[in-house]
């Protein structure tokens, strides 16, 4: 199994639904900066971004199990 990248887990997210403003609102970032990583301009992300956008995806991803249930 591969790790995920952080421009990984923002277009799976973009995938599900969910728009950079959201997404950028969800992880205390801003908008230019989710662009910037989903678009692969920002390749290194520091560990505290990569790990703010992880956390917003294991809440969006909770919050979507609640609903189908």
């Amino acid at each position: 199994m591969r790790s995920r990248t952080t421009q990984d887990l923002i277009q799976a997210l973009l995938d599900a639904g969910d728009t950079q403003v959201a997404i950028a609102e969800g992880a205390g970032l801003t908008q230019p900066t989710i662009s910037r990583l989903a678009s692969g301009d920002h390749r290194n992300p520091s560990l505290d971004t990569h790990n703010k956008v992880v956390a917003y995806a294991i809440k969006r991803l909770r919050k979507s199990k609640k609903t189908a249930a």
